[in-house]
């Protein structure tokens, strides 16, 4: 139940791979993005990203932050990488605060 609301609740609906776009145009007739460029026309202007203090094509976004997805270590790479590319992580997972902490403290 939760699959199919995704992709009639959002005002934006996008998949983060071909074979995801393929699945939810089968399964539920649902178009969705995966291109660079689909998913930034899906997703909103240059302004919206900017209203976040970003900058369009020079953040990494990472939606899932649990120590399964290694969210603690993406931060720690992009911290000691020698770029001006900003990381923006979306996401909780309830199940480790501690973990959750170190991602939120670690700058």
């Amino acid at each position: 139940m939760s699959e199919y609301l995704s992709t009639v609740l959002p005002t934006t609906f996008v998949s983060d791979a071909e074979a995801n776009c393929r699945y939810y145009k089968e399964e539920y007739g649902k178009e969705s993005g995966s291109s660079r460029t689909e998913r930034i026309q899906k997703c909103g202007d240059a302004r919206s990203v900017r209203k976040l203090g970003l900058q369009p094509h020079r953040y990494f976004l990472c939606e899932q932050n649990g120590p399964e997805n290694r969210a603690l270590e993406v931060r720690l790479a992009i911290r000691a990488s020698a770029n001006d590319i900003r990381l923006a992580m979306i996401g909780n997972a309830p199940y480790a605060p501690e973990y959750i902490r170190q991602v939120r403290d670690t700058s």
